[in-house]
């Protein structure tokens, strides 16, 4: 309810008051001229208080003075009727008139009421939105803020890219430029080097036509010796072991003496024949196991004869103490590891010995250092 709304409802109320005292006014002194004057001005007057019901169209000074006008006849009207009326008209207008102010009071409570109401969601709203335009603006702040270090830092980003196109950038030029120089500089050492290289390779290979290039670590060159007028140098296959002048290899499996002497054949040698002290010795080092020797005298007993046809009493002997006795028909000579000989049983289980003679590369007499050759 607006300010125009709650002015007619008084006016309304204050109209209703107003002809309930003209009615008890006119029962109480209806041929008073006074009176009856001053209803007649009332009723003119009444033209006067509600000018916008018959001319709407107005203007809102002549309104204004007419509903003032009214006022003032209406309460000098009002002030006169109360006075004339009985003790319960009286008594009946001040009880409406109570009614009609605590209506109005009422009614201006509920509006009080109603807006204070509105005030207050309005001030909550205003809260939020002041609080959410304080967020606002600390959020742009913050945005200032980042986008001052952002700015900072791209010049800070420019300055190093300046730098760098500046003092960073003609060095590396230079770096270039001097390695480029330095790749062709290297480039031409080595097509110089591939040249040397290429004329070596010939020269190599013109040597390689005329002589036989062999390795210091090869196994050919590692017993020679200078006699005379040539360079010796004895060699045996891998896996032999060289004794000047022969080469020797022990077998890893046992047989009998008859199978020894075949396995050594396969070999290309035979079993070993010992004709002197140093080759014994040698012997008794390298020996492990008991071990068949090419000694026997199984066509004649008490005939001995050696493998290869060397003569038995030409070379020196080195039998145990009473040895050979041929005990149980013993007629194998075999090789004690670390000791001397012995006459056992043909058919037994032995390793064995096997020797053939080295060979000999003979080179010319200053072919090779002298560290190659054995004292």
């Amino acid at each position: 309810m607006d300010d125009q709304e709650m002015l007619d409802l008084f006016w309304s109320q204050k109209r209703f008051v107003m002809a309930h005292w003209d009615q008890g006014a006119g029962m109480c002194a209806p041929s008073s001229p006074v009176l009856h004057g001053g209803r007649e001005r009332r009723v003119s007057s009444n033209v006067l208080i509600y000018p916008d019901l018959e001319d709407p169209s107005g203007a809102r000074e002549r309104e204004q003075n007419s509903e003032n006008k009214s006022r003032e006849t209406g309460d000098n009207r009002f002030l006169s009727r109360f006075g004339e009326g009985s003790l319960a008209q009286r008594g009946l207008l001040v009880v409406s008139l109570i009614a009609a102010l605590t209506a109005i009071s009422m009614v201006l409570l509920s509006l009080y009421l109603q807006n204070n109401s509105h005030l207050d969601t309005i001030y909550k709203e205003r809260d939020g939105l002041s609080l959410n335009l304080s967020h606002i603006m600390a959020d742009i702040e913050n945005q200032k803020e980042y986008t001052r270090v952002l700015g900072r830092n791209l010049s800070s980003l420019l300055d190093t890219i300046s730098s760098i196109q500046e003092q960073t950038l003609p060095k590396l030029i230079k770096n270039q430029t001097e390695t480029h120089q330095e790749i062709e500089k290297q480039g031409q050492l080595y097509h110089m080097e591939l040249q040397r290289s290429l004329l070596l390779t010939q020269r190599m290979e013109n040597i390689s036509r005329s002589y036989l290039l062999i390795s210091q670590e090869s196994p050919l060159l590692q017993n020679c010796q200078r006699r005379d007028q040539v360079t010796v140098c004895p060699f045996c296959s891998a896996g032999w072991q060289f004794f000047d002048p022969s080469c020797y290899l022990l077998s890893a499996q046992t047989k009998n003496w008859q199978e020894s002497l075949h396995w050594c054949r396969k070999q290309g040698a035979h079993l070993v024949v010992i004709d002197r002290q140093e080759e014994q010795e040698f012997l008794q080092k390298m020996v492990k196991t008991s071990s068949w020797i090419g000694l026997s005298d199984r066509d004649v007993e008490g005939q001995w004869q050696w493998v290869d046809g060397t003569p038995y009493n030409s070379t020196p002997k080195f039998w145990f103490q009473k040895q050979p006795d041929n005990l149980g028909n013993e007629d194998c000579a075999v090789l004690l590891p670390g000791s001397m000989w012995n006459d056992d049983k043909c058919r037994k289980l032995y390793s064995s010995v096997c020797e053939y003679k080295a060979g000999e590369l003979r080179l010319p007499v200053h072919s090779l250092h002298d560290d190659l050759l054995d004292p």
